[in-house]
This record gives structure tokens, sequence and C-alpha cells, in this order.
């Protein structure tokens, strides 16, 4: 568990402790201290001696017992295989209504909130609409986009920006920054893992394939299915084929239009994306070709 909090982050948490909400949604790439501050607010909330900041002490008795882990109330429901089972979420809820064994609240974590199938994320929204008296939930996740909408519209959201230099991937750094000026709302989900490693398989596409059908085959089969990767994928190629005609203006003419003639073709296909955003890219390719 991490000592000290972010600054980034605990001055919002710490106006939290006044009046804790029952259900906290911790979104943010990997290393950006979720589950540590989860486990932070919890001391926060039982510290004998916090700080003027209202962070716990880290050296009173709540505090030891919360950092090894063995204190009764901190409870944390993990995925035992690829999913969090539905029966695991059953068994925690017959003792939600319970009152704390020995603090002012009871905090279930859900470390890997992306791990909720269909089935246990309805178990645990029953629990979210009915929230008990002493008990706070905290779902950590990487990005927003898996978790059903009915779960996000029970959860106050609180972002965690990746820490300094853990992000930066090399030659992926510039295009990062890059979309993010392009579309920083999306944030979450281009600072994860997976959409990091997606920008990158996207890039080696993109170097590999410049013609424009080969790209959207390519997309499809990159994205599979997800329609933030179709978007990312979709923004992505559009940046490269400016950048891509703004390097060869000056030495190859002809190629340079070939690249501004994609980027066209790209922002028109982004344009059909976001006006049919629940169809297929192959199925846009079509509406377009017969347009």
């Amino acid at each position: 568990m991490i000592t000290s909090p972010s600054q980034a982050v605990w001055p919002r948490l710490a106006r939290l402790l006044h009046r804790l909400p029952p259900s906290l949604l911790f979104v943010g790439p990997d290393g950006s201290g979720r589950r540590e501050h989860a486990g932070l607010l919890f001391q926060a909330l039982h510290c004998i001696a916090p700080d003027s900041d209202l962070a716990p002490c880290g050296r009173c008795g709540p505090c030891t017992r919360i950092c090894a882990g063995n204190h009764p109330d901190f409870l944390t429901l993990k995925a035992a295989g690829k999913y969090i089972a539905v029966d695991d979420l059953r068994e925690l809820q017959s003792s939600l209504f319970f009152k704390p064994m020995e603090g002012k609240r009871r905090f279930i974590l859900v470390p890997e909130a992306e791990k909720l199938n269909a089935s246990s994320s309805n178990a645990l929204l029953k629990a979210l609409e009915e929230p008990p008296l002493h008990t706070r939930f905290i779902l950590c996740a990487r990005s927003r986009a898996r978790l059903l909408p009915t779960i996000l519209s029970r959860c106050v959201v609180v972002r965690f920006p990746p820490r300094p230099g853990a992000w930066k991937a090399g030659a992926l750094t510039p295009w990062v920054e890059a979309l993010l000026e392009e579309n920083n709302t999306r944030a979450e989900a281009l600072l994860s893992e997976d959409g990091m490693s997606f920008i990158h398989g996207a890039l080696k596409t993109l170097e590999h394939t410049p013609h424009y059908p080969g790209l959207v085959t390519q997309a499809d089969a990159l994205a599979q299915g997800e329609e933030w990767k179709l978007e990312l994928f979709l923004d992505l190629a559009l940046l490269w084929a400016r950048r891509r005609a703004l390097e060869l203006a000056a030495t190859a003419p002809d190629e340079a239009w070939g690249a501004c003639q994609r980027a066209l073709k790209l922002a028109r296909l982004r344009g059909l994306l976001e006006r049919q955003p629940n169809r297929k890219l192959l199925s846009l390719v079509a509406v377009e070709a017969s347009a």
C-alpha cells in the first residue's frame, strides 16, 4: 500500500470524507494508485491522528491493521478466473446489512470491475440501488467502457491520472499526446494498458497498410467489435494521414495528395460512425461505397 496520497486526487477524496457516497468508481491506468487510494480512504475514515489534509497517519492502531490487510471491515471482491462470479457476490450480499465489526463503515473493494460479467453486474447493481447504511462500495477500473451504464449512474467517478513517466512508451508518447489534444475526454481509454497496446498495434498497421480499403479491413479486425477501438483507430489513422501528407508535401507531392485523399475518406467514415454508433465498421464502408 502507498503511504503518501496523490496530490492530484487526494484533495477530492478528502472532501468526500465529510459525506461519503454509497458507491465510488476509481478510473485510471494501471499504476495510477486506484486500489491503494481505496485503502487510504478507509484508513483516513478511521485514523486516530490524521494530518491537516485528512490524510491518515499510518501509525495508529486502525491504520496499521488496514495496512496489514487484516481489518474485518475492509473486504475485497476478486475475480476467481476470467470473471467475478455471481455466487461470490450473492454470498457477500448476505452480510451487507450487518453493522461493521470494528469501524465506522464497511468497505467493499472491487479492484477489477471490468471483470464483472452480465450476471455479476446485475447482482452488484441490486446492492448499489439499495445501499446498506454502513457499507460503501469502491470499484476500480482502467476505463468506464466495459461497465454497465446502470452501474456507472450509481457511482461517483474519481479519475486517476497516470503517474509521471508511467505511461510514456517511447515512440508512442507523441501520438498519445496528439490524440489527447484531439479528444481529451477519452483520456481514460487512451492511457489504459489496453488503449496503449491498441495504439501500438494500430500504428504498425498504418505503417504497413497505406491503402484506404486495407486500412478499413484492418481496423475492423483490430477492434474486434469494440466501438471505442473503432473510434480510436479512425482518429489515429486520420491523424497519421494528415502528418504523412505534411511530411511528403515538399518532396513527393503525388504521395502527399494520396495521403490527403485518405485523410478525407477517413474523416467521412469517422462521421458515419458517430451517426451510426451501433453498426459494424464494414457495414459503414458499404454505406459509403453506395453513396
